[in-house]
């Protein structure tokens, strides 16, 4: 007698295989956000990494044989594997709850200095992080007279200036005083941002750090090595569709100046 064969209830698939909602979504937004933006997206490379694992994961346990899976040897790899993805897991949503906290600073009335960060410049100007940073450091001049700027940022090799000077000229257009601009232009990196900026600093004084706001937990706590004084952050805006890639990415940049010792 033929055996019927139970019909698989609606959802059945997807309920087997959830990984494929994050894979989907990482392949799917790798690809929007480089017909947005092109190859210029440092690091967008993560979510064809992450797209990749979960697809791993969901092909291993999809194809691994049921006499291998009753194994224990296999039973505790799973469990290691398991424990180790729950490790990762908190530690990357404790890190982007700091992120996303630190998103809202307005900075402190009347601060001594504040350090514009730098990033990318085009051959036709500021690029869109920039050109934010920059306008939220005017507006805070405009309304701080007595505050002096540390443009900060080296120029790099695709670059036609340093970042620090297209900060400045900038600044400079909005109608800042060239006197209350301090160049640091050596940086190749955040931690060098603060790192050199800070010895421009003395001692006691009050500083803000101006970044974008996906940035602003990262150059915290940076600043709070470096520099010898009260920091504060002054977060600029991000409006932007690379908002969740910068935000994400910032795990990996905080993960690796822990690792580094840079915080």
């Amino acid at each position: 007698m033929e055996m019927k064969k139970t019909k698989k209830p609606a959802g059945y698939f997807l309920l087997k295989h959830y990984l494929l909602i994050p894979v989907g979504f990482c392949f799917l937004y790798y690809f929007l956000a480089f017909l947005y933006n092109g190859i210029n997206v440092a690091q967008l490379w993560i979510w064809l990494f992450f797209g990749g694992f979960f697809l791993g994961v969901d092909l291993w346990k999809t194809f691994m044989p049921d006499k291998i899976k009753a194994k224990r040897w296999y039973k505790t790899f799973r469990f290691a594997f398991r424990g180790v993805l729950l490790i990762v897991a908190v530690f990357f949503i404790a890190v982007e709850s700091l992120v996303v906290s630190h998103m809202f600073m307005s900075g402190e009335k009347d601060l001594d200095y504040i350090i514009i960060l730098g990033a990318k410049v085009n051959p036709d100007g500021p690029s869109h992080t920039l050109s934010l940073r920059i306008s939220e450091a005017y507006e805070y001049l405009s309304s701080h007279p007595d505050a002096i700027a540390i443009a900060s940022g080296g120029r790099g090799s695709d670059e036609p200036i340093s970042e620090a000077e297209c900060i400045k000229q900038n600044l400079i257009r909005y109608g800042i005083d060239e006197s209350r601009i301090i160049l640091e232009d050596k940086s190749s990196s955040t931690s060098e941002n603060i790192k050199f900026s800070a010895s421009l600093i003395p001692e006691g004084a009050t500083v803000g750090i101006v970044s974008n706001n996906f940035h602003m937990f990262h150059a915290k706590l940076l600043a709070n090595k470096y520099i010898k004084g009260k920091v504060y952050g002054i977060a600029a805006p991000f409006p932007s569709f690379l908002f969740p890639h910068f935000t994400v990415r910032e795990f990996f940049t905080v993960t690796w100046d822990i690792f580094a010792g840079n915080i």
